[in-house]
């Protein structure tokens, strides 16, 4: 496309056993802002690119494991106004089994990250502020079919957050900004 792109790659490692994905979306839509008559809009910047990683074994009919990765980067600057940054990861790890016609489960594991920064890019007032979140989650459910009518769908999930320090911090050297940082909390859902 003119503004952004992406690409998707899927192939065996073991035939009828494992299998590779890898996909990944970017843009480069500065050029265009380069092309804008405003100069606010000249002097801007966004893009942003994201990549997929996943791994998939078929153990059996009954039993297919699967691992996979995300990350993601975006960025927007308006001029030398504001601007913003965010990042996120994942790394997810699924079990999907069917013990018999009709009973299954479903277990995951999920760790999570997410940084996000404002910043102001110029003069004495230039600054970060940096926050983000971390977080590890076991899902496990279960899927019972007693008979075609009727379903019943039971599981748990536990979550534990761990919210980073949010810090202020001064962006270049003619920056007047103080160092502050507001301690981190933690959280279990």
């Amino acid at each position: 496309g003119l503004i952004s792109s992406r690409l998707q790659l899927e192939t065996p490692i073991v035939k009828g056993k494992t299998s590779l994905l890898l996909a990944g979306r970017a843009s480069y839509s500065d050029w265009l802002l380069k092309r804008v008559r405003l100069p606010d809009a000249r002097n801007s910047s966004a893009f942003f690119y994201d990549g997929l990683g996943k791994i998939t074994h078929r153990f059996n009919s009954n039993s297919t494991l699967n691992l996979s990765y995300y990350n993601s980067y975006d960025f927007f600057r308006f001029a030398t106004d504001f601007g913003f940054e965010w990042r996120t990861q994942l790394l997810n790890l699924n079990w999907k089994q069917i013990w018999n016609s009709k009973l299954s489960s479903s277990t995951s594991v999920v760790l999570g990250d997410y940084l996000s920064t404002q910043f102001d890019p110029e003069g004495t007032d230039a600054f970060n502020l940096d926050n983000g979140l971390q977080y590890a989650k076991v899902k496990q459910n279960f899927f019972y079919n007693p008979s075609p009518k009727h379903a019943i769908n039971a599981g748990a999930v536990f979550t534990a957050y761990d919210m980073k320090p949010e810090t202020l911090s001064p962006r270049g050297e003619d920056s007047g900004i103080d160092n502050r940082i507001l301690d981190k909390e933690q959280a279990y859902e």
